[in-house]
């Protein structure tokens, strides 16, 4: 179905795309996923998580290697993850203004 691909390539090449911030990923990404559903193309929580996170720009991954290991990840929500992102990023912030 043409129509799929092109909401897969959407998808593929999210993770190349520059953003001005990481809630602008979070945005760009839901509405992919909402134009997935669309089309009935569904992913796992942990495709959605993964997916997510891989396009994450590369200040992220010492973060997400500490949250991979954590027993949690594997169990985690879409939303949870996000909520462990929006806490990592706000105790950053607060301490590079100290």
């Amino acid at each position: 179905m043409e129509i799929s691909r092109f909401g897969l390539e959407d998808l593929k090449f999210f993770c190349v795309r520059k953003m001005k911030s990481w809630m602008s990923w979070k945005n760009q990404f839901d509405d992919l996923i909402d134009k997935l559903k669309r089309y009935e193309i569904r992913m796992t929580k942990a495709e959605h998580i993964l997916k997510f996170a891989d396009a994450l720009p590369t200040e992220w991954n010492e973060f997400l290697l500490k949250l991979k290991k954590d027993s949690r990840f594997s169990k985690l929500y879409p939303k949870e993850f996000i909520n462990e992102l929006k806490t990592h990023k706000y105790e950053n912030d607060k301490t590079r203004k100290m």
